[in-house]
């Protein structure tokens, strides 16, 4: 059983800050760097100061970690962030303002860290050295969970109901809008309702939707302070770097998308793009055109100003596709396209094969020479993506990008308690 707390969240006071929506900011992962210097110019108390993605050319020569964590120290001396005085679950409700029956709904908790064989919270992806490395100095400098972990559950019904029913006879305790998002905040602090929604989340199934990254560096964060304090988790005190903070969605949730992560190649000559073709010529059969619209699964090459559409040889001889660990992987793209095309040819060379969910920034990457080749993946279904991580199995990096992304900011969890 997902062991699922109420804690007391550190918070923005409104009277000091102004708009909760000038503070908050995207997870650190998705920043680009004009993005960074808008968020900076919004506010001096914006997250992205905690966040850290790249600090501003100001403040490059200075330790960036130490950095945030005097913001962090400094806003909380100051009365910036305040603790609440009561445990709590913290509702989130993401709404378009276009159209509100997208509204999504997340629960924000400490959920206990347990070690990803146990089979109680199950992953999806593989995870990359440096940004865990990234993370961790973030975590030891700062002592807390600035941007939560998106979590997804397959409600069995009275979750959504007991919800729904607080929602109706409750205020929220925040409103604010951010481009054409209106987001609703509710601190639940009544005891019997904490215990009603702990003991409905305890059973069901937690999936790992974004924030791998984090979740492992958790891990390894929590094991250095259970060696620094020679304890382990059992017996004592309940202490927060047992814990993680996590947004926990239901997965038919109609406000939850989930769209295509692409890969990008860069630094390639034109051997290695020829290669690449005679490669991708073996195992897929093609439909060319000239580049002016972009279908799902689609190669672009920028050296012949061509777009692609890829699908997968019904003849390959037996044994030409790798085994995949489980059923499901086969009809994963961003896995066919890992095992078949990108580690063949360049391994883990992170300088050559990148990531964008943006269309529009990837063929600009393209157009202008930076890039010279690009695979468009489409979305994975849902069905699919809860098949895989029920069989156990994990996909590339980046396989999945789910939306709307989980701000940061508005509440955060301190891990010195």
């Amino acid at each position: 059983m997902a062991d699922i707390r109420p804690f007391r969240g550190l918070r923005y006071t409104p009277e000091l800050v102004g708009d909760l929506g000038l503070v908050v900011c995207p997870p650190y992962d998705i920043i680009s760097e004009s993005e960074e210097a808008d968020l900076h110019r919004r506010s001096p108390y914006n997250a992205v100061r905690l966040e850290l993605t790249e600090v501003l050319e100001q403040e490059r020569a200075n330790d960036a970690y130490m950095i945030a964590a005097q913001h962090f120290s400094s806003w909380q001396e100051r009365g910036i962030l305040v603790q609440d005085q009561a445990p709590c679950l913290y509702l989130l409700e993401e709404a378009s303002n276009s159209d509100e029956t997208q509204a999504r709904r997340c629960v924000f908790a400490a959920v206990r860290l347990e070690d990803l064989n146990t089979g109680m919270i199950l992953p999806h992806e593989q995870t990359r050295r440096g940004p865990k490395k990234d993370r961790l100095q973030l975590m030891e400098a700062c002592a807390a969970n600035f941007s939560p972990v998106m979590a997804l559950y397959r409600d069995p019904g009275d979750i959504r109901i007991t919800l729904n029913r607080f929602v109706d006879n409750h205020k929220p305790d925040i409103v604010t809008h951010i481009a054409d998002m209106t987001y609703r905040l509710w601190a639940i602090s009544d005891p019997l309702l904490l215990e009603t929604v702990r003991t409905q989340l305890a059973p069901i199934n937690l999936y790992l939707a974004d924030g791998h990254h984090r979740y492992e560096t958790a891990l390894t964060y929590r094991d250095l302070q259970r060696q620094k304090r020679g304890a382990t988790s059992n017996g004592g005190p309940i202490l927060a770097h047992e814990y993680i903070l996590m947004g926990l969605i239901d997965i038919a949730d109609p406000g939850l998308s989930l769209q295509g992560y692409h890969r990008v190649l860069s630094g390639l000559s034109a051997l290695q793009v020829e290669q690449l073709w005679d490669r991708v010529a073996r195992l897929f059969t093609t439909n060319s055109d000239s580049i002016d619209s972009i279908p799902s699964f689609t190669i672009i090459d920028g050296l012949a100003n061509t777009k692609t559409d890829l699908t997968l040889r019904s003849d390959l001889p037996h044994g030409t596709l790798p085994a995949p660990s489980v059923p499901s992987l086969i009809r994963c793209e961003a896995w066919l396209l890992q095992e078949l095309i990108l580690q063949p040819m360049f391994g883990n060379n992170l300088e050559t094969v990148s990531y964008s969910h943006d269309i529009g920034d990837i063929v600009r990457r393209i157009a202008s020479n930076e890039s010279q080749i690009a695979f468009l993946l489409p979305p994975m279904a849902l069905e699919t993506f809860e098949t895989v991580v029920l069989e156990g199995a994990r996909l590339p990096p980046k396989s999945t990008y789910f939306t709307p992304k989980l701000p940061t900011g508005f509440v955060i969890h301190r891990l010195e308690q």
